[in-house]
């Protein structure tokens, strides 16, 4: 009886594909986890608020404008590794206040400048600042821009401007219209031959549909 029963439970055993008294394998066949490694935190440096122009978000630390001699302005990461690009500031703003806000964008950080206007809110110029290299220039969006708009005897700016696109990872700038309800027509011949990529070594040759707006609190 007692070989009997050994013999049935050994022809079971088999059925199941498990040896009797063999040791399960799954464990040692499962693979085995490792963490990836966390990667080191850049340690950000303290912003000279003294020389801050304006400052925004960037990563892996903040962006910082500052002012520098001889109207010219800075633009660097708060990190200790960091080269300043060096620029001019908009002529503008040697005369009368100006207002600096920026952004960190596909293409690059960006600086709106506004130009304080003596009697109204709206300001009476509005630049962007762009890094180039180890550059940072400005160009005036509303140059060439047609003649302001008047409102109560107050101007509120041109009807059109220049405005930042993104082209697949290139800067462009195309006219648009900028006052909302007015109608303002198709936009200054010489304005729109200022449109395109901002990088000469981008060409000139930029279809706007292979582009998409860059949001930025223009007025």
């Amino acid at each position: 009886m007692r070989a009997l029963l050994a013999a049935t439970l050994a022809v079971a055993a088999l059925a199941c594909g498990t040896s009797v008294g063999s040791p399960a394998t799954q464990d040692a066949e499962s693979p085995v986890e490792v963490e990836a490694p966390v990667p080191e935190a850049v340690p950000c440096t303290e912003i000279d608020w003294r020389r801050a122009l304006t400052t925004f978000e960037g990563t892996p630390c903040a962006w910082v404008l500052e002012d520098g001699d001889d109207a010219r302005v800075e633009l660097s990461q708060a990190i200790e590794t960091s080269s300043p690009r060096a620029g001019v500031m908009p002529a503008p703003c040697e005369r009368v206040r100006c207002v600096f806000r920026g952004r960190e964008t596909a293409v690059g950080p960006l600086i709106e400048v506004e130009v304080a206007a003596a009697d109204s809110e709206i300001p009476s110029g509005v630049w962007l600042g762009m890094v180039e290299g180890d550059a940072l220039s400005f160009v005036d969006l509303w140059d060439d821009a047609g003649d302001p708009i008047f409102d109560d005897g107050i101007s509120i700016g041109p009807p059109h401007t220049l405005a930042p696109y993104d082209c697949e990872g290139t800067l462009a700038l195309f006219a648009q219209s900028r006052v909302p309800g007015i109608e303002t027509g198709t936009a200054p011949a010489m304005l729109q031959a200022r449109e395109g990529p901002v990088s000469a070594a981008s060409g000139s040759e930029l279809p706007r549909a292979r582009c998409s707006p860059i949001s930025l609190a223009l007025p």
